[in-house]
């Protein structure tokens, strides 16, 4: 296999790797979100498109795939129905602010038609590759992807955006053994304040700006963040 990395190498967003052997993988399809939008290096020809998970830089082009030719996609139901949901809103504000089209509601269409949805550790068997899935725990739907040629015993894994630790809506990561490991490091030299340390600490600064009739703003994305803010926090 040869791997040619498309974008998202020493960059935040337009995650893109492209994976060459006697079928050709392309591992998401992002854009880097900013004032000005970039996209990905274009694939070549490509048998399978692999969805990690549906925030937009991981597949916010990946429409634009369908424009010429029809690859198979692979990916969990929740990233399916989240990334058609994305996707549509991120076209109807490019209309709005009357940005040059780069992937159309058509594309998307082909997209979703083309999409194969798989669970948590059931292998997909394509050609002489079988591709399972695991979580990742970033998000609803965020997947690990295991890529085997049959008969190798040679396993190829790509983590997409993971969290080990367990958050209030989705269990820590699977850990899956790999020969080759293409591995998401945005906060890899960072350290981290405790998870439950940190809950406290946001819940009662919420609290205490609310007991003063005051409001409470707290910027976070809209898919996976916000859901996480919205529950409702341990007891303990």
């Amino acid at each position: 296999m040869e791997i040619q990395f498309l974008g998202g190498a020493r960059e935040v967003g337009r995650s893109s790797f492209y994976v060459k052997g006697s079928k050709n993988f392309l591992l998401d399809y992002g854009v880097k979100v900013g004032r000005k939008i970039e996209y990905p290096i274009s694939a070549g020809k490509v048998d399978a498109f692999i969805l990690s998970h549906a925030h937009l830089d991981h597949c916010g082009f990946a429409p634009e795939l369908y424009r010429h030719a029809f690859p198979i996609a692979f990916g969990t139901e929740p990233s399916l129905r989240l990334a058609e949901l994305l996707l549509e809103d991120s076209i109807k504000i490019g209309m709005k602010e009357h940005l040059p089209p780069k992937v159309t509601k058509k594309e998307l269409g082909f997209f979703m038609r083309r999409y194969v949805p798989y669970d948590y550790g059931a292998p997909v068997g394509f050609g002489e590759y079988d591709i399972t899935f695991y979580d990742a725990g970033h998000m609803c739907g965020s997947a690990i992807t295991k890529i085997e040629k049959s008969g190798s015993g040679r396993k190829l894994v790509y983590t997409g955006d993971f969290k080990i630790e367990e958050q209030l809506l989705q269990r820590g990561a699977e850990i899956v053994e790999s020969d080759i490991l293409m591995i998401e490091t945005t906060y890899a030299n960072r350290n981290h304040e405790d998870r439950k340390s940190a809950i406290k600490r946001f819940v009662e600064e919420v609290r205490e700006v609310v007991d003063n009739k005051g409001t409470a703003l707290v910027p976070v994305f809209a898919v996976g963040r916000a859901q996480e803010v919205l529950a409702a926090p341990p007891k303990n």
